[in-house]
């Protein structure tokens, strides 16, 4: 696997994970419903349509991964790699906890995506 493969996975989950957590602090800080939008409302939804640019920019770049890599080892990289990324982000900023089999559940993700990521990377090689 190239490292410009690699960059465009970590930059996938990047705008993955920063646009699920803008549309967080839209809907728990904003206090503007989506059934009482009205013009009064619209510089309130900055937010999310930046949080929608984010998933578009990750969207682009899951495309560019699948020029290289099959979909079964680019979706789980990324759609994963992010879902522990927000996990530890959750608990380092958030104030989530974690129970300890959430722990061996991220465990055992990470150690799936190191081996999805070493066999990615035989495949494009060989």
């Amino acid at each position: 696997m190239s490292a410009l493969t690699v960059l465009e996975i970590l930059s996938a989950i990047g705008c993955n994970v920063s646009a699920t957590l803008l549309l967080r602090r839209f809907v728990t800080a904003s206090g503007v419903s989506l059934s009482d939008l009205s013009l009064s409302a619209l510089p309130q939804l900055v937010v999310p349509v930046i949080a929608l640019a984010f998933y578009g920019a990750a969207f682009v770049l899951y495309a560019l991964v699948l020029r290289v890599l099959p979909v079964s080892r680019a979706y789980a990289l990324i759609t994963f790699g992010a879902q522990v990324v927000l996990a530890i982000i959750g608990v380092a900023f958030l104030g989530e906890r974690l129970r300890l089999t959430d722990v061996f559940g991220m465990a055992l993700v990470l150690g799936g995506l190191t081996m999805l990521a070493l066999n990615a990377a035989e495949a494009t090689q060989g």
